[in-house]
């Protein structure tokens, strides 16, 4: 830089230009750099600027605060951007719990490489931690198809006579608060169960209407079907009129003795 201003100071463009080449200073002060390449060239701001250089790089750096700088990056890592990166409470406890062991090892005094392991131990170990891993992933999944086993067997256990009242009754319900579209899935759901005789809902991969045609009652149960298809499968809303329709469809299946359930 001295020598570049020495050149510049002497009104030696030519030199100066070289003396930047050769240092790298083309590229930090490029600016200066185009005063000196300039025709005709711009001595007096290229040595402003490069003088402005040589006093910013021999000012001292100012010295901070060290408790305010730790305080700025405290806050700073606080932030909700950063709080993603930070350790778990789990990785935080297990790392206490390294160090405390690290501490207590060298409160012993021992002699160095009183617990230098083996390389062949460390893999032993490493094995038995991952076989003892892959048991209680295979425990806990076992588990939880048994639980859901349990829970399947437990719906299907629902005695289809009960179910077929609670239907009816939530049908009642439904459409006496005027939920005509909840009305006729209960409605349907009670006469589905009673003919097959288990509950439909859950257990049959049949439709509403292969179930009726199966049953030979395709015919008499159709308002039934279609206000069903229609709440169902169409995404439509029906009116009274036409829940009406699929409940007077539904009265002798609902009239029906439990112990007739399954319809030949």
């Amino acid at each position: 830089m001295a020598r570049v201003l020495e050149r510049v100071a002497a009104g030696d463009a030519t030199g100066a230009t070289a003396e930047m080449r050769s240092s790298g200073l083309e590229t930090s002060e490029a600016e200066a750099y185009s005063d000196l390449v300039a025709r005709p060239p711009d001595l007096p701001d290229a040595e402003s600027r490069l003088r402005a250089a040589q006093n910013a790089l021999e000012a001292p750096a100012p010295a901070g605060d060290p408790v305010q700088e730790r305080a700025e990056i405290k806050r700073i890592l606080s932030l909700r951007r950063y709080a993603g990166n930070q350790p778990s409470a789990w990785d935080r406890f297990w790392n206490w719990v390294g160090n405390r062991i690290v501490d207590w090892l060298s409160s012993l005094n021992l002699p160095a490489g009183a617990f230098v392991i083996p390389t062949w131990i460390w893999l032993a170990l490493l094995v038995a931690a991952l076989a003892i891993a892959a048991v209680g992933v295979a425990l806990i999944a076992g588990l939880s198809r048994r639980s859901r086993r349990r829970r399947g067997a437990a719906a299907l256990a629902i005695e289809p006579a009960r179910m077929v009242r609670e239907r009816f009754q939530e049908a009642d319900r439904l459409s006496a608060a005027g939920d005509w579209n909840g009305a006729v899935r209960a409605l349907a759901e009670a006469v589905a169960t009673r003919l097959s005789g288990e509950p439909w809902w859950a257990t049959s991969p049949q439709t509403l209407r292969e179930l009726f045609r199966q049953a030979g009652r395709l015919d008499s149960l159709r308002q039934l079907l279609l206000a069903f298809e229609t709440v169902v499968y169409g995404r439509r809303s029906i009116d009274e009129a036409g829940y009406r329709a699929a409940e007077a469809a539904a009265a002798a299946i609902r009239a029906q003795p439990p112990s007739q359930e399954v319809a030949a």
